[in-house]
């Protein structure tokens, strides 16, 4: 999916991961952050940075490096039917669904 936000040179949604204050960091040292978004390689900005293509050698917790994984865009959409009556995709039934994130409160849906 493209980018839509103003002035913004990233062609499309590229997740990173970072966690608290940590960053992912290029092998030049720099953060991501110091790249290009405008697309692959990525080059670093930082003046005389010799780097010219974003390459981390941080490893995942799957024992894998960042390089050998892969991103996919995945859209999804819903519509809300009734069948006979009654809500198809069980709707009603979602307002005890539970956030899977940290805080765990009761995810809450306007209808």
């Amino acid at each position: 999916m493209a980018c839509t936000a103003a002035k913004c040179r990233c062609r499309a949604f590229f997740y990173v991961v970072a966690e608290g204050a940590w960053v992912l960091r290029c092998r030049c040292k720099h953060r991501h952050t110091d790249h290009d978004a405008g697309g692959a390689p990525f080059r670093c900005l930082r003046p005389s940075c010799p780097c010219d293509a974003f390459d981390s050698p941080w490893v995942c917790n799957c024992d894998h490096p960042w390089s050998e994984h892969r991103q996919e865009t995945v859209e999804k959409t819903f519509e809300r039917r009734l069948w006979g009556g009654q809500d198809d995709l069980g709707l009603d039934d979602l307002s005890n669904v539970q956030r899977t994130d940290l805080l765990a409160n009761p995810l809450r849906l306007r209808q």
